[in-house]
């Protein structure tokens, strides 16, 4: 009662607001009155013109009756009417699930939460569809997120507690089974729940999809110990904090008991409380950094252990946690100096499982495998938990055999299975074997939903396209987008009335150009403004899927001589400003970001120094990005004169135009080759010892663009083999009286 009155003085009640038509639908939903929120909408039904989101709504009520196809027919008239509508896919994932579509109804609750993520119904969907795709660790992290939004969602605490008892952690599993019991005694899926618990403890578990349960099958495994309190140990120690709320440890141990329960804004209100007695305190901060990543705000997370760490050196909650924050933002090369300083000063097994993520994200997998063997050393029961990480520092330490092992292990392992075929595909893409890695491939989303987006209209599955439309949607980066369009004139080839191309902004004007028999539509790829009003399109598919159909070998990789149109204008422009004389040749020295593996894809700028002094060639600054004085600062050094143009880096249609007007390009792995290659531009790609897929292992060409040549590290950062070979060749091919690649 006290702890209340504490509440209620520092935190006054808000003014109550009018429930919305929209949430006494849900109200009612959730309190299992259909049929009254049905009768509430009765006024709206049969209207001509309704609003697409009285239709999703509309839908979602017919859902809870078992109207499941008036109710999905009802999502797809909304999304004709507004693509990207979050609710309506949201209710596509129910009616999908409903009837056994377990992918499709993944997707269509990833793409409701990429539109929408801080709702936590939608997010609660999508860990249920995680759990039946047996993505059991994802499952987990997007159920502690719908419970932290919505405490009392009973079907998300029982799916939540699923995906922990599969991962382990049964203990907290059961907790979180009692509590939705708690707020719904009735709710059967967690009345059998809680009566499996009752198994022997060397008993693993299965999800039953359609009953919502688990089911145990015989298989021992090691449990960790659960670090939750029930309810009664949480009042006693509200009571105890209540009589002292300026007693640091009693705020954290309630604080954290809040925080494992998931009632994040009671963990709030006794943070508030105790840093008002002590402001500055770093184990209190700590506390409110971890809430502030919980609840998705990563930058303020990273101030926060930021200031503690600065204050507090060894404080090794704030270092991992700086490290995990870090990491979230794709500051990957960033984590590892935090980590890498927890793991000297706390070598427990959760301490290193962390360290060896950070190595393998930050390109370091010598590292990464060193430690998962400490900690498999420490913990063998964790193994299942690291295959993904050994899997990938193999992978890129060219052992694939190794590699290929991992997988095959994990996708044994079910609570790491889903995924681990994409990742398959993209190790047969890297080793060309591309009628089974696309098909891997087509399932991208289960690793990365950024850039999925769904439409309302059949998915083309090869059909026969003669005589339809189909309109294809951009996916993935600028130089990505650019690759696949090699594969538009296969499309064209089988006749299709007309075929529809979203684009970039960035790289529109030149797709526009290069193929007219299409129609592009210049976008930021988040939403669906671009389309015309009462398009209705035959069929659809994102860009990345084409190559499934029409690049199943490699002879199936045209020989082009490029097949980007830059403007002519521009291109004649350029070639004047460049003049004549010595040759010019265009140069990078960095690829992607630190979480696009940057680290192993690029160069210090002073390592290209024997070849950009070479005195027989001009050499042209391509790198993106504000390089000015990085670029005056190495010509200078050297006495170089490198030629700038910042104008064209701004513009991809100008940046083009200058590829064109060049001899030659000489890059690392990054858009340039994409825009090189495309162009029919003789270009030299400087290749990490195992790059990304698109560029092979051991081919002397890419086979998407003939035009380059492949320099590949003998060895892991290899860089000078590399260059080396580079300036034998092009000392060669300046002599070249026609300069040939």
């Amino acid at each position: 009662m006290l702890l209340r009155t504490f509440k209620s003085i520092l935190f006054p009640a808000t003014e109550t607001i009018k429930e919305s038509i929209p949430d006494q639908v849900r109200r009612l939903i959730r309190e299992k009155r259909a049929q009254e929120a049905h009768a509430l909408l009765l006024p709206l039904l049969g209207k001509a013109g309704q609003a697409p989101e009285v239709m999703a709504l509309i839908g979602e009520v017919e859902y809870h009756l078992k109207h499941i196809a008036e109710a999905e027919d009802l999502f797809m008239k909304a999304l004709r009417e507004k693509p990207g509508l979050a609710m309506a896919h949201y209710g596509l994932s129910l009616t999908y699930y409903e009837s056994g579509r377990y992918f499709d109804a993944l997707a269509q609750a990833q793409y409701a939460c990429n539109l929408s993520q801080r709702t936590a119904r939608y997010l609660a969907q999508l860990g249920l569809c995680q759990i039946a795709t047996k993505s059991y660790g994802p499952a987990r992290d997007t159920l502690r997120q719908a419970v932290l939004l919505d405490p009392e969602n009973v079907p998300a605490l029982n799916n939540f507690a699923i995906a922990l008892q599969v991962l382990g952690d049964t203990d907290d599993a059961l907790r979180h089974i009692r509590r939705a019991l708690e707020l719904d005694p009735d709710y059967e899926p967690a009345q059998q729940n809680l009566a499996l618990f009752a198994a022997p403890p060397d008993y693993s578990t299965h999800f039953d999809a359609e009953a919502g349960v688990i089911e145990l099958h015989p298989h021992a495994h090691d449990r960790p110990p659960s670090y939750g309190l029930s309810s009664d140990d949480i009042s006693r120690l509200e009571s105890q904090f209540s009589a002292h709320p300026d007693d640091v440890d009693l705020a954290s141990r309630l604080i954290q008991a809040h925080m494992n329960a998931l009632r994040v804004e009671d963990a709030r209100d006794i943070l508030r409380i105790a840093l008002a007695h002590h402001h500055e305190h770093v184990d209190l901060l700590v506390l409110k950094a971890k809430i502030a990543s919980q609840l998705g705000q990563l930058r303020l997370a990273r101030d926060i252990y930021e200031r503690v760490v600065a204050r507090s050196p060894d404080h090794v909650e704030a270092l991992l946690g700086l490290g995990q924050v870090l990491r979230d933002l794709g500051k990957v090369n960033d984590a590892v100096a935090p980590t890498e300083r927890a793991a000297a000063l706390s070598d427990k097994p959760e301490t290193l499982i962390q360290l060896a993520f950070t190595y393998s994200n930050a390109c370091r997998y010598p590292e990464c495998l060193a430690t998962c063997d400490r900690v498999e050393a420490q913990a063998p029961s964790v193994a299942p938990f690291l295959l993904s990480s050994r899997a990938v520092s193999h992978a890129y330490l060219g052992n694939f055999d190794e590699a290929m092992k991992l997988v095959h292990q994990a996708q044994q392992h079910e609570a790491t299975s889903a995924g681990f075929q994409v990742f398959l595909g993209m190790l047969q893409l890297q080793n060309e074997d591309y009628a089974a890695g696309w098909e891997g491939y087509r399932h991208r989303a289960l690793l990365d939903a950024e850039h999925q987006r769904l439409l309302p209209y059949p998915h083309w599955q090869g059909e026969d396209p003669a005589g339809k439309t189909i309109l294809i949607l951009a996916e993935q980066g600028l130089g990505d987008q650019v690759m696949f369009t090699s594969c538009l004139p296969d499309l064209l080839a089988l006749h299709p009335k007309r075929v529809l191309l979203e684009a970039h902004e960035r790289v529109e004007r030149t797709l526009a150009r290069s193929f007219p028999e299409i129609q592009v539509f210049a976008s930021g790829q988040k939403n669906f403004d671009w389309l015309p009003a009462g398009l209705e399109p035959d069929y659809y598919l994102p860009i990345a899927d084409l190559p499934y159909y029409f690049r199943r070998n490699r002879e199936a990789f045209p020989k082009h001589r490029g097949y980007l149109s830059a403007d002519r204008e521009r291109v004649a422009y350029w070639r004047e400003r460049l003049g004549t004389g010595r040759p010019a040749i265009g140069f990078t020295w960095r690829g992607g970001l630190q979480r696009t593996r940057q680290a192993i894809r690029s160069l210090a700028l002073d390592q290209l120094a024997p070849l950009l002094c070479d005195p027989h060639a001009r050499f042209v600054n391509l790198q993106y990005g504000d390089v000015a004085e990085e670029i005056s600062a190495f010509a200078g050094k050297q006495g170089l004169d490198i030629l700038n143009f910042p104008e064209a880096m701004a513009d991809l249609d100008e940046f083009a135009a200058l590829i064109c007007a060049l001899d030659m390009v000489i890059t690392v792995c990054n858009t340039t080759v994409h825009y090189a290659g495309a162009l029919g531009k003789p270009c030299w790609v400087l290749t990490p010892h195992v790059p990304e897929w698109r560029y092979g292992l051991t081919s002397p060409s890419m086979p998407w663009y003939p035009s380059t040549r492949m320099f590949r590290q003998p060895m892991p950062g290899d860089w000078d083999a590399v260059l080396q070979q580079v300036q034998v060749a092009l000392s060669a091919w300046l002599q070249c009286p026609r300069n040939e690649a």
